[in-house]
């Protein structure tokens, strides 16, 4: 059966910051509507450094806004029934990217600087 909406399309990869991976974390991958992207955004989690989407729908190709954010990994709270990803590593980093028409494989390296850029 046919997936109902735009194509969408693997996006997965490695995350570093000061040239470690990142524990655990997210990756958004949001169209740039400024650019004339349309459509829906994908979400991956970061585990050892690692990402991809293929845990979620993928997503669409064209422009793309590319939010990163990244945790020690450390629990803060003894309260097991939060997800408590521990201390964040950087403010949200904020990256462009263009996504082919095909799956993708990408490395990021968040700046030591790494923070809002908007």
């Amino acid at each position: 059966m046919e997936s109902e909406g735009p194509k969408r399309f693997t996006v997965k990869g490695t995350v570093t910051y000061k040239g470690t991976p990142v524990p655990v974390g997210m990756v958004r991958l949001s169209p740039d509507t400024s650019k004339g992207n349309q459509g829906p955004g994908a979400i991956a989690e970061i585990k050892d450094g690692h990402f991809s989407t293929i845990t979620d729908k993928g997503a669409v190709a064209g422009p793309m806004l590319v939010y990163v954010e990244g945790y020690d990994g450390v629990p803060l709270s003894k309260n097991t029934e939060i997800r408590d990803l521990g201390k964040s590593l950087f403010d949200q980093y904020k990256k462009e990217l263009v996504i082919p028409a095909e799956d993708l494989e990408i490395e990021i390296e968040v700046p030591e600087r790494g923070g809002r850029t908007f």
